[in-house]
């Protein structure tokens, strides 16, 4: 009996050192630590992602390094931000006029602080919701040239955890990819946020640290109850400065949205094509030189204070407009004389009518 109890006393000890070491190696994992922080109701963990019935859903995404060069080709498992940030419920810190989330953005940090900003639209009005995802399990996509046509081009362990994924060696890859022909291969580490999406390169981050949920910073101010027509739109840099909107806006590219217009409130508002000025290269003028277009956010404002921020990641798509047009007729009364249009929203929640101000915001570190 004694010599039962011994072992059985041994076996504790040895599981609660292999947990122990376990726990070190978690700890270790870059990302394994990631929460939803900032403005909201509930910090959360990241690295419980609902695996219930409706779970993560299979997203292929290539992965930038941070100048932009090609890491990996990633198979994930992922789910929407959409849904976590759901779970951690935006609550707004400071009182800022503003009752709604339109003007609230998201910055994500990865491994060695790079960061990625999204605006809560991109996130919130896309139509499937799965516009950013993120995913806590991965494999690597490895072209196997030599193998038989049709067989598996993945790696033959299935999907892994941050965990597994932190000790996996794939060093005997490296015949086949460290050539000239091939570049080395790099395993994603961590929790991955990616927009699949986006234009190359996607703000895809592996490692990722924190969800940072945030507000704009600024106080609405101006008119209430109701728009009006604005015949002047402010433009402000990110340092305050403000530049004239006619030598601004003059030569600038036009285009044209024709969508389903529905609001998330009141519903069908009929089919109609909006045209005006594109907002990318609007902004592009209004940044300092160097400065890239997705490292900021931008804040649209209407005469009566509604707002929304569209982030510049986003602009890259180029379905944003300042429209000055509804199916070829100038805009008049309540829609003054500019209005925001977002041709890549499901809903037109984004839609500010009586554009007042445009200001770009650069996110502190």
């Amino acid at each position: 009996m004694r010599i039962v109890l011994m072992l059985v006393a041994a076996l504790a000890l040895a599981g609660g050192a292999v947990m122990s070491q376990a726990r070190e190696a978690l700890a270790a994992t870059p990302g394994s630590g990631a929460r939803i922080i900032g403005a909201v109701k509930t910090v959360t963990p990241v690295n419980q992602i609902n695996r219930g019935a409706v779970g993560p859903v299979p997203v292929f995404v290539k992965l930038p390094d941070t100048s932009g060069g090609f890491k990996a080709s990633v198979e994930l498992q992922a789910a929407s931000l959409k849904s976590l940030i759901e779970r951690a419920v935006i609550e707004k810190k400071e009182d800022d006029g503003f009752n709604r989330p339109l003007d609230t953005y998201v910055v994500v940090t990865g491994r060695d602080g790079a960061q990625a900003v999204f605006s809560w639209g991109e996130i919130f009005l896309a139509g499937d919701g799965m516009r950013v995802v993120v995913a806590d399990r991965a494999r690597l996509l490895m072209p196997h040239h030599h193998k038989p046509v049709g067989m598996d081009v993945y790696d033959t362990v299935a999907w892994m955890t941050p965990g597994e994924r932190a000790t996996r060696s794939i060093e005997s890859c490296a015949t086949c990819h460290d050539g000239a022909e091939h570049r080395r291969l790099v395993m994603p580490q961590g929790i991955i946020v990616a927009a699949p999406s986006d234009p190359w390169p996607p703000r895809t981050l592996d490692g990722v640290e924190s969800i940072e949920v945030r507000q704009i910073g600024v106080k609405v101010e101006g008119a209430k109850g109701g728009a009006t027509r604005s015949e002047k739109v402010t433009l402000r840099t990110a340092d305050g400065v403000e530049r004239p909107f006619a030598a601004t806006v003059a030569g600038l590219p036009r285009g044209e949205v024709r969508d389903a217009v529905v609001g998330m409130s009141r519903g069908f508002k009929g089919v109609h094509a909006a045209s005006g000025v594109r907002l990318r290269p609007l902004v592009e003028k209004l940044l300092a030189r160097g400065t890239p277009l997705r490292s900021v956010v931008v804040l649209v404002t209407g005469s009566d204070g509604y707002r929304a921020v569209v982030s510049g990641g986003e602009l890259e798509r180029d379905e944003a407009l300042l429209a000055d047009r509804e199916d070829g007729t100038p805009l008049a009364g309540a829609d003054g004389r500019y209005r925001l249009v977002l041709g890549g929203d499901a809903f037109i929640d984004r839609s500010i009518r009586a554009v007042r101000e445009i200001r770009v915001i650069q996110p502190q570190q």
